[in-house]
């Protein structure tokens, strides 16, 4: 099943781990992924609807950034494109 384009508001935000420490952790633990996020990660968030749903860690390894961890929450795996036109990015 798609989701309709511009019926599912998508928000992504960019930040280190510190500010989302819980909430991260809380997501991962919830996708059955074990792993320890350091507070000077940085995190790329998704969030449909206020609720979490997409995360992406990135490392700071010798001056450059390397991805670690990229998860999608089960419910919102294949389910269609989104809509570059419902994103708010910050």
């Amino acid at each position: 099943m798609k989701l309709p384009a511009g019926q599912y508001p998508v928000t992504i935000v960019v930040r280190k781990a510190s500010s989302y420490l819980p909430e991260a952790q809380e997501f991962y633990r919830l996708c059955d992924r074990k792993l320890e996020i350091n507070p000077n990660d940085e995190l790329v968030l998704t969030f449909m609807n206020e609720r979490l749903v997409g995360a992406v860690r990135l490392c700071l390894e010798y001056e450059v950034f390397v991805l670690r961890s990229m998860q999608v929450h089960s419910d919102f795996q294949g389910k269609g494109e989104v809509n570059s036109d419902d994103l708010d990015i910050h």
